[in-house]
């Protein structure tokens, strides 16, 4: 969809939508492997994520191709993923980073229609991880450790994140990548 005249791809949107078709882009994989022969100007290659969504259509992120040769530098890394659609699909106002954190969230739970499973609620299966971040806008920001990880309601993982230290003579001083507090 990325190389669709405006006027085809709108059309489409709305064909999409009316369907309920759900839409995955592939950050990594697609801006590897799409355009890599084109001169330039050489094409993003992802879909057109804020289209899709302003138009009523669901759409996630995927992110396959883990050490392979499509692509031998995936991690399997949902913000990671996240945080290059923010930057290819131009989405970096404050609304749109939250619509971003949606796609590996929210919007990708109704693709693979486990909504009703989904999410923090008393009876749901406490599947979650505690972010190294005070919000969602850190998150994407920092792409901070994954300080816990449960499955189930069990703890399957867990991260002792690293400390940043800068030192000024003999004093040192923590690194946060926090605004500094206000006097």
């Amino acid at each position: 969809m990325v190389s669709y005249d405006d006027a085809y791809a709108f059309k489409l949107i709305g064909l999409l939508a009316r369907a309920q078709v759900n839409v995955v882009a592939n950050p990594f994989d697609n801006v590897v492997l799409q355009g890599r022969f084109d001169t330039y100007p050489k094409r993003r290659g992802i879909t057109r994520v804020k289209e899709l969504l302003a138009g009523g259509v669901n759409v996630a992120l995927g992110h396959d191709s883990i050490m392979d040769p499509w692509f031998p530098l995936g991690r399997g890394d949902m913000l990671s993923a996240a945080q290059l659609a923010l930057f290819l699909c131009h989405m970096s106002g404050y609304e749109e980073i939250a619509a971003v954190f949606d796609l590996i969230t929210t919007n990708a739970a109704r693709v693979l229609r486990i909504e009703d499973y989904y999410g923090i609620e008393e009876g749901k299966p406490a599947n979650f991880l505690v972010l190294d971040a005070p919000s969602t806008f850190d998150a994407l920001r920092l792409l901070p450790a994954r300080l816990h990880v449960f499955k189930a309601g069990r703890e399957v993982a867990h991260t002792n994140p690293a400390q940043s230290v800068v030192r000024h003579g003999d004093k040192t001083q923590e690194i946060t990548f926090q605004p500094a507090p206000k006097p």
